[in-house]
């Protein structure tokens, strides 16, 4: 028997050995057991060069994270209550992708420090924990949103105050997952039945699938599910009030274009969903079948990469583009650019102001004097 990390584990005789220990401030030696893991044997399924890849691909995919957080902050026009919850879905996400970089180049080996180990993996537990909560704001403020649909203009002031109560819901609920998980991690003398997180056991992740399961995908499980309610129920107004829209775009278009853009938006959300949700149950689905990670590629693929992704969903836009343009030439001193009506385009703004209107009409009276 093993006294380890959050509790003992069993082995059979011919997974320790024993061996006499000698202490530099003791005379007489001790026998003593010990428990070896070869580095061979740690992780026998996937070759090491899957890890390395996967590592590499979270890397190159925070580029797009960070550029897409950029965007909306310094966009005034992106910044309201969506664009924030965008933001901190993005930046939970750019804090998880480096350290759960480090931990797949660090799989199978021995010697990792227990410190830092313990360490990145509460990070990447709060910092995923965080983007599936924000994920589930937005999906609960699209829904919110049509629930009772009366269009009109938002206010800035309660956009703040709702973002406040969002941010508590967000990022306290995971601080408070995480100081569980933490209490278990650190618990002695708990039930042989009782699952714990085991960081540091075997690797610097959990333990085993189980206490992954415990742990991480309960709660991401039960947002999947409360997300695809959101959704549902939404797609349901929405279908609702399409006849209503064709009467609003006769008598208030001020309603019938908000309504537009709320639809366009939950479009958008939808489009993330299905990249980040599915993905993650699809994995949940991988663990309990097992198998190498190489029958789940296409999977780890797609969530690698999912900050490319967003980058095209929320940022690669017309609109969003021009938004940039419009703030880098304001930036540089440059004029305003305006769009063409007839073919879309962007163009430099050559409306006469009033102060040319006025010149004009002198150099006109001038010249008529003349005559």
């Amino acid at each position: 028997m093993e006294v380890a990390i959050g509790g003992t584990q069993w082995h059979l005789p011919t997974g320790y050995c024993v061996d006499m220990k000698y202490h530099n401030n003791s005379v007489a030696p001790r026998l003593v057991a010990a428990v070896c893991f070869p580095e061979e044997n740690v992780s026998t399924d996937d070759s090491p060069l899957l890890y390395i890849a996967y590592a590499v691909g979270l890397l190159l995919s925070v580029p797009f994270l960070l550029a897409t957080f950029l965007v909306y902050a310094m966009i005034p026009e992106l910044r309201n209550l969506h664009g924030m919850c965008l933001m901190a879905y993005c930046a939970g996400l750019i804090v998880a992708f480096p350290f759960l970089a480090y931990l797949k180049l660090h799989v199978g080996r021995i010697g990792v420090a227990m410190t830092g180990c313990l360490v990145v993996a509460f990070i990447v537990y709060y910092a995923f924990q965080t983007s599936f909560f924000w994920l589930n704001v937005m999906c609960f403020d699209i829904w919110r949103t049509f629930s009772g649909y009366r269009g009109g203009s938002t206010n800035k002031r309660r956009d703040n105050k709702r973002f406040c109560l969002y941010a508590i819901y967000a990022w306290g609920v995971p601080a408070i997952l995480t100081a569980c998980t933490a209490g278990m991690q650190f618990s002695d003398n708990l039930p042989s039945h009782i699952v714990v997180p085991g960081f540091g056991s075997r690797r610097c992740w959990f333990v085993n699938w189980l206490s992954e399961f415990v742990y991480f995908f309960t709660p991401v499980l039960f947002l999947v599910v409360s997300n695809v309610i959101f959704f549902s129920v939404t797609a349901h107004r929405i279908r609702s009030i399409r006849q209503e829209t064709a009467i609003l775009k006769g008598a208030e278009s001020s309603r019938s274009d908000k309504l537009k853009k709320d639809k366009q938006r939950y479009a958008l959300y939808l489009k993330l969903f299905m990249v980040m949700g599915v993905n993650w149950t699809v994995e949940l689905i991988s663990f309990a079948v097992g198998g190498s990670n190489w029958y789940w590629i296409v999977v780890d693929i797609s969530n690698i990469a999912l900050g490319v992704v967003i980058f095209f969903i929320f940022v690669w836009k017309k609109k969003v583009r021009g938004l940039v343009q419009k703030r880098f030439r304001h930036m540089l001193g440059m004029p305003p650019v305006a769009t063409d009506s007839r073919t879309g385009r962007w163009t430099t703004s050559s409306a006469p102001t009033e102060d040319t209107r006025i010149s004009a009409d002198e150099t006109a009276i001038r010249l008529k004097d003349m005559h």
